[in-house]
């Protein structure tokens, strides 16, 4: 009988650290889940990487000059057309942005 109760009292002990072993794991996991933790990785991620970061870089300047380029075509028109036209300006001239981005990077770096 001596035996079955410290049997019984060993896995007690060992029932309460398996619990605080799991309380943990689901604060560190909830802590994980956050979304400032997510966003937090997902920088860190995209700063990590340097063809990530590249890219990420590439296609902001095109952006802009997209952006830029229609803004500066159509200065407050009304005309529809030629808002449609600034537009195409902007996909046209955001695409030749991007392409050639790669090579001015190698450019400027040697």
């Amino acid at each position: 009988m001596d035996d079955l109760a410290e049997r019984i009292k060993y896995l007690e002990a060992m029932e309460i650290v398996h619990m605080a072993e799991i309380k943990q794991q689901s604060a560190a996991l909830k802590d994980g889940l956050r979304p400032s933790a997510l966003l937090k990785n997902a920088v860190q991620s995209i700063t990590g990487s340097p063809a990530i970061r590249h890219t990420a870089v590439d296609t902001s300047v095109g952006m802009a000059a997209g952006w830029a380029a229609r803004k500066i075509f159509t200065l407050n028109s009304k005309n529809i057309f030629r808002k449609l036209l600034g537009y195409g300006l902007q996909y046209i001239a955001t695409n030749v942005v991007i392409k050639k981005m790669p090579k001015l990077r190698e450019h400027t770096d040697s």
